[in-house]
């Protein structure tokens, strides 16, 4: 399990780990939840939005 010390959203340290997905966290200041996951390195071919885009999508399936 990977530890996290903050909030990407609000940087609070008041985080707690949850089951499901692995990886994934909650910040109970502001009630938001992410995943981490280890870096690869990307493709070169691979641009910011896109990466933005998976970004947004895996927020989204965590917070559902």
């Amino acid at each position: 399990m990977t530890v996290v010390t903050y909030c990407p959203y609000c940087a609070s340290e008041d985080l707690w780990p949850q089951a499901e997905p692995k990886g994934a966290w909650v910040c109970h200041s502001c009630t938001r939840a992410f995943v981490v996951t280890k870096a690869t390195p990307e493709s070169k071919s691979t641009t910011r939005s896109e990466t933005s885009s998976k970004l947004e999508a895996t927020s989204k399936e965590v917070l559902t």
